[in-house]
């Protein structure tokens, strides 16, 4: 895929994200609430745009880091990636994420990296890149909240909150897979 296409993508998801966010948000507080504030719609908006922003980037590297003669250095890079990146939102939320001590934290976080990272290296396998695409979205999508929150952008992280990202993202990479192929189709009809 050619840089144009890959922004042209990118920049599909992140519109289509800034867009369902908003409506998202609308239809939990009728839900929940039986009423909407339709104040935080616009930040709302930004977040799904940054959202679909970073599902995008992190659809395209995952996958990269399989390809080639060695996918077990993918593996490790993966492991090594989900341990610093949950070692760097800890040390700026201030306390370990999801657990009591620093160390049950980093074990966890290897453990969950090191089982994601080897899901990965047998979806790549697969003929066809949206599972690997998919599945790559949804690791990127469950540790959006915890950054939001190390951001202080979001309330504190919530396991819960980072399932909603895993399948916000799922969705998210059925409609990048979407555009992806409506830009391959444009460009050899041209």
């Amino acid at each position: 895929m050619t840089l144009s296409m890959i922004g042209r993508v990118t920049l599909v998801s992140i519109i289509w994200s800034a867009v369902l966010a908003p409506v998202g948000y609308v239809l939990i507080q009728l839900m929940l609430y039986k009423t909407f504030d339709l104040s935080p719609v616009f930040v709302w908006a930004l977040v799904g745009g940054a959202f679909g922003l970073w599902t995008s980037v992190w659809i395209e590297l995952l996958p990269a880091l399989f390809a080639g003669r060695h996918p077990w250095l993918g593996m490790a890079w993966f492991t090594a990636i989900g341990a610093g990146a949950y070692a760097a939102i800890s040390l700026l939320l201030g306390a370990p994420l999801f657990a009591p001590t620093w160390k049950e934290g980093l074990l966890q976080a290897a453990f969950y990296s090191a089982f994601m990272s080897a899901t990965i290296f047998m979806v790549s396998a697969v003929k066809s890149e949206s599972p690997a695409q998919m599945f790559s979205a949804m690791c990127a999508g469950f540790i959006f909240q915890p950054v939001l929150a190390a951001l202080k952008l979001a309330p504190a992280a919530d396991l819960q909150q980072c399932l909603y990202g895993c399948v916000c993202a799922f969705l998210l990479s059925a409609v990048y897979d979407h555009t992806a192929r409506a830009a391959y189709k444009s460009a050899f009809e041209r």
